[in-house]
């Protein structure tokens, strides 16, 4: 039986190109109308437009659901560019980067260096049918990833101030302002922060 050996060098670079090939997938979908709107993009959508963002804290139109402040901002980005096509599908693409950003630190930080499971962990997230789905999708759920995988650093973090005190307040408050803030982006944050 033949044995397959793979080294982190291969597994890192496999990585690599999986992540550029996302960007430029991610980026085609966003720039080029060449895939539709789903339903319930369509319904949030509707509630983005024709909503004030005072409305928008109140009940949503169609039976659509969404972190709020999440939606507003959205809508900020949204309407300065006329709710284009690239407009609605951009921002999840950039928080889709942020996470690949927030991986490599991740994988950097929690695994061995040329370590393969590091990688193969990456990979798993990326590949996954939620993030490839909504990479592009006006809908919440690449904002929850990113968030959850802060889950990690904020955990990370505590683990450093519980080994070396607090050390630098700076970082101390940006771990503290990060868990107050950030639930109002996310419904799944405070449950992967529990």
């Amino acid at each position: 039986p033949m044995k397959l050996h793979l080294d982190g060098k291969f597994i890192g670079k496999a990585t690599v190109a999986a992540v550029v090939y996302l960007l430029c997938f991610g980026i085609v979908m966003a720039v080029l109308p060449v895939r539709p709107f789903w339903n319930d993009e369509w319904r949030l959508i509707y509630n983005i437009k024709f909503k004030t963002p005072a409305q928008l804290w109140g009940r949503l139109d169609l039976l659509q659901e969404c972190p709020r402040v999440y939606l507003i901002l959205i809508k900020k980005i949204t309407a300065a560019f006329d709710y284009s096509y690239t407009a609605l599908r951009l921002p999840p693409l950039i928080i889709s980067c942020f996470s690949f950003l927030l991986l490599f630190y991740l994988v950097k930080r929690i695994f061995d260096k040329g370590s393969i499971y590091g990688y193969l962990w990456m990979l798993i997230i990326i590949s996954s049918q939620t993030f490839t789905d909504y990479m592009v999708q006006v809908k919440q759920y690449e904002m929850d990833i990113f968030l959850c995988l802060l889950v990690f650093w904020q955990y990370l973090e505590l683990l450093d101030i519980a080994r070396d005190g607090v050390g630098s307040r700076l970082r101390f408050l940006l771990l503290c302002a990060t868990v107050l803030v950030v639930p109002y982006f996310s419904y799944m944050y405070p449950i992967s922060f529990a």
